[in-house]
C-alpha cells in the first residue's frame, strides 16, 4: 500500500485493519520514514549504496555534505512524503536546503544523500519500476521484518529474511549485448560563449530540428563546450613562464605559455618523439596530449572542466528534467597516442552508464575468460566519427541503441591511481 502524503496514513491504517493487510500504522509508517534506518538496512545486506551524511547540527551537515558527490538530495531524517526535500546541484545551495529540511524534522536532524539515477528498489514484492540493466529488466524481491518496537527516536533493527534474483553487484557487471546502434549530431549548433547555457543550447537545437531524446540514449558532449560553459578560459598574457617551459617550447615549437599551462596542470610528462607531442599525466589522473589544454586563438586557452564526472552528472540531470528521457551523458576529449600520429576521442567524464563493460565467456576447452573494456571510451570514439571534424561546429552527438549498465561511478573510477 502506498500514498502521496501524510494525510493518507490514517486511511492506510483503516484499510489495513479492514482487509487484513500487513501494513500497520504507525510503527511501520514511522520506520519507513527513517532515512538512517534505511542506510543501516542497506549496509547489513552488504549492498553497495551511495554516500550520505546526517546530523542535527546544520553547520556539520553542510560541511560534510559539501564533500559528497553532487547532485544531492537533502531531506529531514524523520520526514515523510516530500516535505522539506530539496535537490541540490551546487555547494552554495546547501545551507538553504538544510534549513528547509530542519524545519520539517521533529528531531531537527537532516540527511544529505548522493542522488543516484535509475536504481529503484522495492521491498516486500516485485518492484513496480525494476532496476534497469541496459534494456533488460531484472526485478529484485525481498521480504523484510520490520521493527516491532516503537520507532520514533529509536534505532531500527532491520533483518532481511529472503532475497531472490540476481544480486545488485552481479547486475552492475553485465548488460545485454549490442548488435547495432545509430549516431547523429545535433546541428547546426550555436557557437557558445563563456557562461552560456549549454543545456539550453542542446534543447534548443532539439526543438529546432524536431529531434527528440529517447530513453536509453547516450548524449556525448565535446569537453571544449563544457569548458566554455564553465568559463575555464585562461588569458595567456597572465601565464608566468618558467625555465622548464622555455626548454620544452624550444624542443617542440609549442608556445611557451601553453607549455607552462601543461606543466601547471600535470604531475608528469614525456615527449612522444624528440619534437613532441607532449604526453602529460593530468592532475585528475588522465594521460592526455598537452594535458587536455585547448588553444583559444592566439591569446588564450581552455582548461579541462574542474570535475568532468560532476559536469556530466549535472548535464544528465538537467537534460532529464528538460526532456523527461532517461539518458546518459559522456564528456569526450580528443587525444593523441604516443605510438602513432593523429588523434582519437576518449571519455573524461560520464554519468548514467558504467565506465567499464565486463565481458565473460567460456572457451571450448572450458577455460573461463573475463575482460574489462573501457566502455565510455568506446562510446566517445563512436561519437567522434561525427564530432571529430574540425570546423564543422557539431560538439554534441546522440548514440541510440547501445545497451549499457546504469551507473554514476564516473570515468574517474577506472583511472589508475598512484602513478
Amino acid at each position: 500500500m502506498g500514498g502521496a502524503s501524510d494525510a493518507a496514513l490514517a486511511s492506510w491504517h483503516a484499510l489495513g485493519l479492514r482487509y487484513g493487510t500487513a501494513y500497520v500504522y504507525p510503527k511501520s509508517a514511522l520506520a519507513a520514514g527513517d532515512k538512517a534506518a534505511f542506510h543501516a538496512l542497506a549496509a547489513s545486506c552488504s549492498t553497495t549504496g551511495y554516500a550520505w551524511t546526517a546530523s542535527d547540527s546544520p553547520d556539520e551537515v553542510v560541511a560534510k555534505a559539501a564533500r559528497l558527490r553532487f547532485p544531492l538530495m537533502v531531506k529531514p531524517v524523520d520526514g515523510s512524503g516530500s516535505k522539506g526535500v530539496t535537490h541540490v546541484a551546487r555547494c552554495d545551495d546547501l545551507p538553504a536546503a538544510v534549513a528547509c529540511a530542519r524545519s520539517y524534522s521533529a528531531s531537527r536532524s537532516v540527511i544529505a544523500e548522493e542522488f543516484v539515477q535509475s536504481r529503484p528498489l522495492a521491498m516486500g514484492g516485485e518492484a513496480a519500476s525494476p532496476l534497469l540493466v541496459g534494456q533488460t529488466r531484472a526485478p529484485l524481491r525481498a521480504t523484510l521484518v520490520l521493527p516491532s518496537a516503537e520507532h520514533r527516536g529509536a534505532t531500527a533493527s532491520w533483518a532481511v529474511m529472503e532475497t531472490s534474483n540476481q544480486s545488485l553487484a552481479a547486475q552492475k557487471k553485465t548488460a545485454a549485448a549490442t548488435s547495432s546502434f545509430s549516431v547523429f549530431a545535433l546541428e547546426p549548433f550555436p557557437e557558445l560563449q563563456p557562461d552560456d547555457d549549454l543545456v539550453g543550447a542542446i534543447t534548443d537545437v532539439l526543438a529546432r530540428t524536431g529531434a527528440e531524446l529517447e530513453d536509453g540514449d547516450i548524449v556525448v558532449v565535446a569537453s571544449k563546450v563544457v569548458s566554455i560553459a564553465e568559463k575555464r578560459y585562461i588569458d595567456l598574457a597572465s601565464v608566468t613562464v618558467g625555465p622548464e617551459a622555455l626548454e620544452l617550447s624550444a624542443k617542440t615549437g609549442k608556445p611557451a605559455s601553453i607549455v607552462q599551462l601543461i606543466l601547471d596542470h600535470s604531475v608528469a610528462h614525456f615527449l612522444a618523439t624528440e619534437k613532441g607531442p607532449i604526453i602529460a599525466q593530468h592532475r585528475l589522473g588522465y594521460q592526455l596530449t598537452s594535458a587536455g589544454i585547448d588553444r583559444a586563438g592566439t591569446e588564450g586557452a581552455w582548461l579541462l572542466p574542474v570535475d568532468p564526472d560532476a559536469s556530466a552528472r549535472a548535464l544528465r540531470d538537467a537534460l532529464i528534467t528538460h526532456t523527461s528521457a532517461e539518458i546518459a551523458v559522456v564528456i569526450a576529449d580528443s587525444d593523441g597516442r604516443a605510438d602513432r600520429r593523429g588523434a582519437t576521442c576518449i571519455s573524461i567524464g560520464a554519468a548514467g552508464l558504467a565506465p567499464l563493460r565486463i565481458t565473460e565467456h567460456t572457451e571450448p576447452a572450458g577455460r573461463a575468460k573475463r575482460q574489462e573494456e573501457t566502455f565510455t571510451d568506446m562510446v566517445a570514439a563512436a561519437a567522434g566519427i561525427v564530432l571529430g571534424q574540425r570546423g564543422r561546429g557539431a560538439p554534441v552527438a546522440v548514440l541510440r541503441g547501445i545497451n549499457f549498465t546504469p551507473s554514476d561511478e564516473g570515468v574517474a573510477s577506472m583511472i589508475h591511481r598512484g602513478r
